[in-house]
């Protein structure tokens, strides 16, 4: 078999698990990441640290919403997601993994917005990957308390930041 296609099959295969949050994610090579606390991520990973080891499967306290298509956010189901909000988990959608469409279609996009509102008004927190809400991380909590630093306006406090500064 040739291998440029066993290889191009594979990496296309193991994008779709990710997609669809079916890999296991709790293989780190960071060896404190077994410290963090578990968050259930859809999706792909977020670019940036939000403060968790991701998993894919129960035990976790939140839920990391890393990339949604279009179609799943126009008609959002996704069951893991919408138990950890009945179970007041917390649960984060990445903004910069949504494709927002190009300003070519106003009808449509306003569709998004409204279904983006629908979300939070469910109590999903939005990330838009430091812009308005700017998320503090176990170790940007340990460096604002070692320095007597106050935490920034409108920000949002992973679990470990919370116990850190409790």
């Amino acid at each position: 078999m040739n291998e440029e296609l066993l290889s191009a099959v594979t990496a296309r295969v193991l994008e779709k698990l990710s997609l669809c949050g079916a890999t296991d994610r709790a293989e780190h090579s960071d060896p404190d990441s077994r410290n963090l606390p578990k968050a259930l991520l859809i999706g792909t990973k977020p670019a940036e640290d939000l403060g968790y080891d991701y998993v894919s499967r129960e035990p976790y306290e939140a839920v990391v919403l890393g990339s949604l298509t279009t179609g799943q956010l126009l008609s959002f189901h996704q069951e893991q997601a919408l138990t950890a909000l009945l179970e007041g988990k917390p649960v984060y959608l990445y903004l910069p993994g949504i494709n927002r469409g190009t300003g070519k279609n106003r009808h449509l996009e306003a569709e998004l917005v409204s279904a983006l509102n629908r979300l939070k008004s469910w109590g999903v927190v939005m990330l838009d990957g430091g812009g308005r809400k700017r998320l503090v991380t176990a170790q940007e909590a340990m460096r604002l308390k070692a320095q007597g630093l106050p935490l920034p306006q409108e920000c949002i406090l992973t679990p470990s930041a919370r116990d850190i500064l409790s």
